[in-house]
């Protein structure tokens, strides 16, 4: 006599994403809207400095984690190995963002100084950097504490939105990075108030 056995599927494979994927698509999403937002502050014609710029490729580096998490979870190949890798490269990135933001802050914190570029309900723009920044460590550190509760995983609502998510990171890399290369031109100077590539290349 033969028997039979069945095995049940988690409850994430049948269709609902978990907690955990939601939050490895809203921290791409988060960080690729605060980038664009610069981007529109620098298109109206205030550049960045270095320490901006500084903190725009930390924000691309804390979404580099979850993209690849998402990236697997389309693939449905995530690990608990592919998260914890993720989760630390998010940790590292935003301590060092955050760093980043302190030290322009505590540079513009003196008698009489006002700060640099815009203020946004109150705070300027890199002051919103390190709350962004502690933000997401903290919520590496709560992650280490209720993994079971946080992990994302593979399921087969994956669709559409990790796509999106994902394109707009890429597209969102692409230009910061362009933009960068095309203000700092052969030399890599970003202490400069014009676009220094077009000169190097003597088109102005």
């Amino acid at each position: 006599m033969t028997t039979t056995t069945t095995t049940t599927a988690p409850a994430a494979t049948l269709g609902r994403r978990p907690l955990g994927n939601y939050v490895m698509l809203l921290i791409p999403l988060a960080y690729c809207g605060i980038l664009a937002a610069s981007l529109a502050v620098q298109f109206s014609g205030e550049l960045p400095c270095e320490l901006c710029l500084m903190q725009r490729w930390c924000m691309l580096l804390v979404s580099v984690g979850p993209v690849y998490a998402v990236q697997r979870i389309r693939r449905g190949r995530l690990t608990p190995h592919d998260v914890s890798r993720g989760l630390g490269v998010t940790a590292v990135a935003s301590m060092l963002g955050g760093l980043i933001s302190l030290h322009q802050l505590t540079l513009t914190n003196l008698p009489g100084h006002h700060g640099f570029g815009p203020v946004i309900l109150g705070l300027h723009t890199y002051t919103w950097a390190l709350v962004c920044f502690t933000l997401t460590v903290l919520y590496a550190a709560v992650h280490l504490m209720w993994p079971a509760q946080l992990a994302p995983q593979n399921t087969r609502a994956a669709g559409a939105p990790e796509r999106l998510v994902v394109g707009l990171y890429v597209c969102t890399t692409l230009l910061v990075c362009g933009l960068a290369v095309l203000q700092g031109g052969f030399h890599l100077d970003f202490h400069t108030f014009r676009y220094e590539l077009p000169h190097d290349l003597g088109l102005l």
